[in-house]
């Protein structure tokens, strides 16, 4: 009998530490939802196991807890922000890459390429590219991209879209009317530069 009383001692030891929080905020404010509130969280895993008051977590501390006394402070989710924009993903799904270029001349490489596979005067645009990634860190400019697209307007995006680059557009390249809204007015800086990327 002692021996299996043991037994079962053992076998229900793990299985109830199992049950207990790896790590509780306690005595502090929890963002949960409008017109609800709580003092306290605890966490199993990657999982939210309570969200309630102190008291609600309290069972689920054990000696491998870590109990965090919040003193008052708040607790927020952690936000992230994943979306795509429907039609700008999709057409650059079909532009060029260039979130994957290693430099200023992978850049130039990708876009000319991209370029000899689209009819004449069609426009570039998209891309995603970031410098910031690059050795030099340097920003591009059209002076890069203007060899290798002679019958292509190009208007590339960097990927968050605070930046974008254009090439030098010939009357005769492109029907204005079909310029992106978004170049008519938009520039190109490199150096203390600033130079027109679409027409006025």
């Amino acid at each position: 009998m002692r021996a299996a009383a043991l037994v079962c001692l053992m076998a229900s030891g793990p299985a109830h530490a199992a049950d207990k929080a790896d790590l509780v905020l306690r005595g502090g404010r929890v963002f949960v939802a409008k017109g609800r509130t709580a003092t306290a969280i605890a966490v199993r895993g990657v999982r939210v196991a309570a969200v309630g008051d102190d008291g609600a977590v309290a069972g689920l501390v054990g000696p491998a807890t870590r109990v965090v006394e919040l003193q008052g402070r708040l607790v927020v989710p952690g936000f992230n922000d994943a979306h795509v924009h429907f039609l700008s993903g999709g057409f650059g799904l079909l532009s060029v890459d260039l979130r994957e270029a290693k430099d200023e001349a992978d850049l130039a490489r990708r876009i000319g390429e991209h370029a000899r596979t689209l009819p004449k005067g069609t426009w570039i645009q998209e891309g995603n590219w970031d410098h910031e990634s690059w050795p030099s860190k340097a920003l591009p400019t059209r002076q890069m991209i203007d060899p290798v697209t002679p019958d292509h307007p190009v208007f590339v995006n960097r990927f968050d879209r605070s930046m974008f680059l254009a090439k030098e557009v010939r009357p005769s390249l492109s029907n204005e009317n079909r310029i992106p809204p978004q170049a008519l007015r938009a520039r190109s800086v490199s150096g203390a530069e600033k130079q027109e990327s679409g027409p006025e």
